[in-house]
């Protein structure tokens, strides 16, 4: 104790103050990072898709995409139990591609359905699927054409469009038992649920925009994509000859994700907007389901011309998170001072 009290007394104090400060400038140096990292990351989706946050979410598509083809086209479910109450036995969803959902009346319930088949253009708009006060018409729940067609047990569902606003809407049939009276299996047909903006479907558009050099946006097609797209002159119409200029780079659609990434190097002169179709092929028609046609869904890309300013927000919101960091670091270094000027007093005394 008696030798290293001697040596206390004997060091110079300015090795004191010289290691005093290398130790506060090394605790605060990892503050300065740490507030400089998160401001980083809050000011991060203001800017441009970075690569490495893109690939992810192309991997994070094409998983979820996995995930939807292992679904069949046109789902068939099979009623064949008995319905207690008003949760129904089976049920099944309305393909987004081909605008049918199928069920069948198995077992013991083949003895017709509720709303009869000869009139395929109702369903049961309640899960009690009454037949005084339930049936409606399709048109009238879903707010489009809609049409049950009957054939061997097998009922084919199919729908005009999927509308927005209608997106999860259900509705009903019943499957009859063959000799029981009053025994049914309950079937309840959904539509599909929401979608995210930037994926198509039938009849919809899709609107995305590319205001600046170097981003990118990425939408889905389940269908076929045209090659090359048309130039949009007036109103929001996908028809006319392909444009001939290379504004846009396309990849993507080649996995199970059908995701497509959009991409200009240079902006044009003025703002040119521009459309590409995703086609959807064989599509049954109504009333005749036999017949088939084409659909669309339109994919519409505003790309900003050179001379049009950058929207105000995105000024706003990227000059006060980069002010809002330089403010916090400066703050830090004044932190750091203050605390050395005041270890050098303590020392000095």
């Amino acid at each position: 104790m008696f030798c290293r009290a001697h040596l206390c007394r004997g060091m110079d104090r300015s090795w004191l103050f010289l290691w005093a400060i290398i130790a506060v400038a090394v605790i605060t140096s990892d503050a300065l990072l740490t507030e400089a990292s998160g401001h980083a990351e809050v000011a991060g989706p203001a800017a441009s898709t970075p690569v490495k946050a893109l690939d992810k979410s192309l991997r994070l598509q094409s998983a979820q995409g996995k995930q939807e083809e292992a679904q069949p086209a046109a789902k068939l479910g099979e009623c064949k139990v008995k319905t207690t109450g008003d949760q129904p036995t089976a049920s099944v969803t309305i393909d987004e591609k081909s605008l049918q959902a199928k069920f069948t009346c198995g077992g013991e319930f083949t003895g017709g359905t509720v709303p009869n088949s000869s009139e395929p253009t109702k369903c049961c708009k309640n899960a009690t699927c009454d037949p005084a006060s339930d049936q409606a018409n399709i048109s009238d729940v879903l707010g489009v054409e809609g049409r049950a067609e009957n054939n061997s047990h097998v009922v084919t569902v199919t729908v005009a469009k999927v509308p927005e606003a209608k997106r999860g809407a259900k509705f009903y049939y019943k499957c009859t038992h063959a000799s029981k009276e009053g025994e049914f299996c309950l079937v309840m047909v959904s539509l599909p649920g929401s979608l995210p903006s930037n994926e198509c479907a039938i009849d919809r558009t899709v609107e995305l925009s590319l205001p600046a050099p170097h981003t990118t946006a990425v939408f889905k097609c389940n269908g076929t994509l045209a090659d090359k797209p048309v130039e949009v002159k007036t109103g929001d119409s996908c028809s006319g000859e392909p444009t001939k200029s290379a504004i846009l780079t396309l990849t993507g659609g080649k996995n199970e994700s059908h995701a497509y990434t959009l991409g200009v190097a240079e902006l044009p002169d003025t703002t040119t907007k521009l459309c590409y179709e995703c086609v959807y092929e064989d599509v049954p028609k109504l009333p005749n389901t036999t017949e088939k046609e084409k659909r669309t869904c339109s994919v519409m890309v505003t790309v900003t011309g050179r001379g049009t300013p950058s929207p105000e927000g995105s000024k706003t919101s990227t000059s006060t998170s980069s002010t809002s960091s330089a403010s916090i670091a400066y703050k830090t270094l004044g932190v750091v001072a203050s605390a050395v000027v005041a270890l050098s007093a303590v020392v000095v005394d």
